[in-house]
Order: structure tokens, then C-alpha cells, then sequence
């Protein structure tokens, strides 16, 4: 009985450490893909928008956070709180660049893309819905370090409604409405930013229900 208590107790987990792990990959590959000019790492889906390298960025940070998050030591903890606040930050400045029509020149600051590309509203902005996700995945990270606020609310909502605009995302490329990933006005979602953001809430929610399952 208790080695079947244990069991259900660390599968959440090893699902969440898959999550992050393909999760850090892909936005490592899409680094590579930036490093090297490979279109396949950046773009998914031929014709489609590209992947932006602050969004590669976030989520190889965000996969490592999920991976040491669920070790819970000291160190741990600090390095998924920078990584979390540094994701947060990068979309609260991306949503003020679009608010405010402002240019703070941090869409260039790890490779410099060239304009006139695809669904790109300025070389090497993140969508608008992919910098809210970061805002609220970056907060729902940070929460989760502390062990005494992680409510359903706190962590559920965020984590609820960024898979929710994940898969809208995602729908809209798999139906043909791409409107659905953003208006075109903006830089719309990429395919592999929408699965990536349904992986990596998905490796969330499985930490996050382990500590209310215990």
C-alpha cells in the first residue's frame, strides 16, 4: 500500500519533469535555429511566423525552473525564482512596447532579426498573448517556490488561462483560422510557441496538483 502511495505521489512529477525537459529542448533548438539560420528550428511550419528568440529564451529557462523546482533546495529554489522573474519581466516589457508604442531594444538583444518577415509586427517581438503567458507563467513559477501560497487561485487561474490561450493558438493553426494566434495587426503566436506553452503549463499544473493532492 505504501509503495502504491509513493508511486502516485511522484507520477505527477516525473510527467512534470518530461514536461520541462521537452520544453527546455525546444527553446534550446530554437536557439540553435537562430544561431545557425536553420528556418525548420524557427519556424515550424513553413510560411508560418517564427518563433522569437526571447520566447526560446523564456522557455529554456521555464523548463529548467520545472525541473529543479520539484528538488526543493535552497539553491533550487533561487534559480527558478530568477528564472521566473526575468521570463515575467521580459513579457511585462514586451505588453508595455505594444501599449505604449515605446522600443526598449530588447527584441534584438539575443539575435538580430531581419524585418518584412511573416506576422511580425517588429524584427523580433514575441506576440502579444505569448508575452502575456510569460507574465503569468513567470508569476505562477515564482509562487510555486513558496510552499505556504500555493492556493488554487493563486496558481490554478494563471495556469488555466495560459493553456487557455495556448490552445486557441494552436486551433487556429489547425483549423486554418491562424487569426486565432493573434491579431494581424501584431506578431501572431507560433505553432511550436502554442505547443510549447500547452507542454509547459501542462508540467506546471502536474506540481502544482501534487501539492494539493498532498
Amino acid at each position: 500500500m505504501q509503495s502504491q502511495e509513493t508511486s502516485d505521489k511522484f507520477r505527477p512529477l516525473i510527467l512534470s519533469d518530461a514536461a520541462g525537459l521537452v520544453t527546455a529542448v525546444v527553446g534550446l533548438l530554437v536557439l540553435i535555429g537562430w544561431q545557425f539560420d536553420i528556418g525548420l528550428f524557427k519556424t515550424f511550419l513553413p510560411g508560418t511566423v517564427t518563433m522569437k528568440a526571447n520566447t526560446a529564451a523564456s522557455f529554456l529557462l521555464a523548463g529548467l525552473a520545472i525541473i529543479l523546482m520539484r528538488r526543493s533546495t535552497p539553491l533550487g529554489n533561487a534559480l527558478v525564482r530568477f528564472s521566473a522573474l526575468v521570463i515575467a519581466l521580459v513579457g511585462i516589457l514586451t505588453l508595455c512596447q505594444y501599449l505604449f508604442a515605446w522600443n526598449l531594444g530588447i527584441d534584438q538583444i539575443i539575435f538580430r532579426e531581419p524585418g518584412a518577415l511573416i506576422a511580425t509586427s517588429n524584427p523580433g517581438r514575441m506576440a502579444p498573448n505569448t508575452a502575456l503567458n510569460c507574465v503569468l507563467l513567470g508569476y505562477t513559477l515564482f509562487v510555486l517556490t513558496f510552499h505556504r501560497v500555493r492556493s488554487v487561485f493563486l496558481v490554478g487561474f494563471p495556469i488555466v488561462f495560459s493553456f487557455s490561450i495556448a490552445l486557441i493558438g494552436f486551433l487556429g493553426y489547425v483549423t486554418g483560422l491562424e487569426e486565432l494566434a493573434g491579431p494581424a495587426a501584431y506578431t501572431r503566436m507560433a505553432v511550436h510557441t502554442a505547443f510549447t506553452f500547452i507542454l509547459l503549463c501542462s508540467g506546471i499544473f502536474f506540481i502544482a496538483t501534487n501539492d494539493w493532492a498532498h
